[in-house]
């Protein structure tokens, strides 16, 4: 009898010789949206195309070992709580410094703009939780992935509702993260300041036109569960997001 594994891998063969091909032309076309496989045909590319990662899962798949998205979520769910316990307990003089930043941040006009638009600085104690915040620093860095993806094919070919789906994961993994920080007390409120601050530095007023469409995907998606992400939340923590979503609507505004 053939071994299981060398039949998966006689699948997969063709499909590889294929992908690197194209690639090595234009690396772009391997996330080319479904409705325009007919171009990709022309290209010698077509839907059943697979990346590089794709044809490594579809191995795994027919091997039993490829995990589920919902293993993948736990996973990074697990190790952004380990990196919280990380966090390190605040001096009395830290809670103050804290405190004024935060009644600033709220209180003082114009000064939430600031610090969307990255012109407003936060206490250097801070570094420590952004350094280690698995899930924000997921969410950048996939949505750095994907705007290089996109800046790579030409612009017919982008689709507007076609997020890659760890750009989707790691933003619903940040909105299901904010749901939870419905405290009144300064460290969740300036948590929260972090994360309306990666949000907007991933959905800029970006001259780059082939971009667009990928910002305001973005948006749709916080948006989307916008009510529920607000729902019971400090009113603090609420002024700080509805200014951001207020910025999402102004020209130039973010």
């Amino acid at each position: 009898m053939i071994p299981r594994l060398f039949l998966v891998w006689l699948l997969a063969l063709p499909q590889i010789f294929v992908y690197e091909i194209n690639g090595s032309f234009n690396p772009g076309y391997s996330r080319l949206p479904k409705h325009f496989s007919d171009v990709g045909e022309s290209a010698g590319i077509t839907e059943k195309t697979p990346s590089r990662k794709g044809l490594l899962n579809y191995v795994k798949k027919n091997l039993g070992l490829a995990p589920t998205q919902k293993d993948e979520a736990k996973e990074a769910q697990a190790m952004q709580k380990k990196a919280m316990k990380k966090e390190k307990v605040l001096t009395p003089d830290q809670k103050k410094e804290l405190r004024s930043w935060v009644q600033t941040l709220v209180f003082t006009e114009g000064m939430i703009d600031h610090w969307l638009h990255g012109t407003m600085e936060h206490p250097e104690f801070m570094n420590s939780y952004l350094t280690n915040h698995v899930t924000l620093n997921s969410l950048r860095r996939e949505y750095q992935a994907e705007a290089a993806s996109l800046n790579a094919v030409p612009n017919e070919f982008h689709d507007p509702t076609n997020l890659s789906l760890p750009l989707l994961e790691a933003i619903q993994n940040t909105v299901e993260e904010m749901k939870g920080l419905k405290g009144g007390n300064d460290r969740d409120i300036a948590k929260i300041a972090l994360y309306a601050r990666v949000l907007a530095e991933i959905t800029p007023n970006s001259p780059n036109t082939l971009l667009e469409p990928l910002h305001y995907t973005i948006k749709a998606q916080v948006r989307h569960r916008w009510a529920e992400l607000i729902c019971e939340m400090n009113y603090r923590s609420v002024t700080i997001l509805e200014r951001l979503n207020e910025l999402w609507d102004v020209p130039g505004g973010r």
